[in-house]
């Protein structure tokens, strides 16, 4: 038992815990606009089979205009770290504000996330379940901010990950990145 969350063997979640943060922040935003990608901070969000209930990028399918949309949505939550927004303020002297990438959830502790790979799991302490799908790549919305952000952002923006167990997330809430064991497949995301 890890913080409330079983890692029994069976349970899918049999890897080990590579390293521990804390969420600093959790957003969401119930419909998309064309320019402006930030996310509305809340204490908490509930995490539903689809995703962050009421976000405009929760669902089965993914949501964008040129996609197909019957295709499997992989980024049915986003995760950004607060290393990421500390390293882009040093390096090109922008202040990003938690929620302005998009995120659903800010974190800290588990570095700026390049290292997590898809497969793997981050496990909140209310018992939230996410499987890594990959990095999240950064559009050229985040431009707003700096001329030169998207290009300092290409594999660094984040990750997209799947629901793998429901649950709520809060601020404060402690979060495990569990790695999945080698060769696994967890919910369609192989390792």
């Amino acid at each position: 038992m890890l913080g409330g969350v079983s890692l029994d063997p069976g349970s899918g979640l049999d890897g080990h815990v590579v390293s521990t943060g804390r969420v600093l922040g959790v957003f969401r935003k119930p419909y998309a606009e064309p320019d402006d990608i930030r996310k509305w901070p809340e204490p908490w969000v509930e995490v539903g089979p689809d995703g962050v209930v009421g976000d405009y990028h929760a669902g089965p399918y993914k949501r964008h205009p040129r996609i197909d949309p019957n295709r499997p949505n992989l980024r049915q939550v986003t995760i950004v770290a607060q290393e990421l927004l500390s390293w882009v303020a040093g390096t090109l002297g922008v202040r990003l504000q938690p929620g302005d990438l998009g995120e659903n959830v800010l974190l800290e502790g588990l570095g700026d996330l390049t290292g997590v790979p898809a497969g793997d799991f981050l496990v909140f302490e209310s018992g939230a379940v996410l499987v890594v799908t990959g990095p999240n790549a950064p559009c050229s919305k985040v431009n707003r901010y700096h001329p030169a952000l998207r290009e300092h952002l290409i594999g660094r923006r984040g990750l997209i990950a799947r629901v793998y167990r429901t649950g709520r997330i809060g601020v404060g809430d402690v979060v495990f990145w569990v790695q999945a064991p080698a060769g696994g497949d967890c919910d369609g995301v192989t390792r």
